[in-house]
């Protein structure tokens, strides 16, 4: 059961990823951003955040930003890809005979329980002795005794709220799968012409929807909100990286030459430390090197 739901999982994943190609833009790989984030995705919001996602990562429309669409993605470490995560396990299967449960909660490996009481005073008390799995529901009947979570969901075996958008009512019309919980939205699209940004607390608000809505000094429309930059090209010779909707003169070193070969708070300056300067100025304040 755990093998069709991950490959079913993939699928609507890898679906999902390229439906949102337009949005979520190409790989990013001729961008440098000073924080690590990589414009793929810049301006979807939500889950997706508002510059996109970290560099690796895909935005997915239902998931946010994940690592994995695939097993093939992960490493040897943590083959099974779950819910857009690289896991230690996707099922049984997965885990040697010392430890030969997967535990659907955090998908690692464990010793198998054997019966009532073996899973200890935990979030996942329940065992199912036909696979030595401790987990917190294996139907929606064992979920009767969770407030506001009536749903077993197959993959985690966890209470949640919803497991798809038909589970939620017209305030909170979007299931967050990567919770079970409903909101207002999960990626800016999903919100009206009115409020047309999805923000961090997956909400509706009001924001810049195009660049002709933004001005001299932040010209760019970056996830709602007016931004110097969404790739380096938008960025002057003088700060020429961008990242986070600035643009900055540094992301690390080997942006920086010279007499000033270290990146410091996005500033190209003489020394990091006192063991960069010179025995004539000894002293490193502020990234200049001084008599002390």
């Amino acid at each position: 059961m755990h093998g069709f739901v991950r490959f079913a999982l993939a699928s609507v994943l890898a679906l999902s990823a390229s439906a949102l190609g337009a949005a979520c833009g190409g790989n990013g790989s001729n961008t440098t951003s000073s924080s690590g984030v990589n414009p793929t995705g810049a301006g979807v919001g939500g889950l997706c955040g508002k510059t996109g996602c970290d560099v690796g990562q895909t935005c997915d429309a239902l998931l946010g930003c994940v690592e994995c669409t695939s097993n093939a993605q992960c490493p040897i470490a943590s083959p099974a890809c779950v819910l857009g995560s690289c896991e230690q396990c996707g099922s049984n299967a997965d885990c040697p005979a010392s430890a030969p449960a997967c535990y659907p909660a955090d998908h690692k490996c464990h010793a198998a329980c054997t019966g009532p009481g073996t899973c200890g005073v935990s979030s996942t008390p329940l065992c199912d002795t036909a696979t030595g799995q401790c987990e917190q529901c294996g139907s929606n009947a064992d979920c009767g005794v969770v407030p506001g979570r009536p749903l077993c969901d197959s993959v985690t075996h966890l209470c949640r709220a919803c497991l798809a958008n038909s589970d939620c009512g017209a305030a909170a019309p979007y299931c967050d799968v990567s919770n079970g919980t409903c909101v207002q939205c999960l990626i800016s699209a999903n919100c009206p012409a009115t409020q047309p940004v999805c923000n961090g607390d997956l909400q509706c608000q009001s924001g810049c929807t195009t660049n002709a809505q933004c001005g001299v000094g932040a010209p760019i429309c970056l996830g709602g909100e007016c931004a110097q930059c969404a790739t380096s090209a938008d960025c002057p010779a003088t700060a020429p990286i961008c990242g986070g909707g600035h643009c900055f003169v540094c992301a690390s070193d080997q942006n920086c030459s010279g007499a000033t070969p270290f990146c410091r708070n996005n500033q190209c300056v003489q020394c990091r430390n006192d063991k960069n300067c010179p025995a004539s100025a000894p002293s490193c304040n502020n990234g200049f090197c001084g008599a002390g």
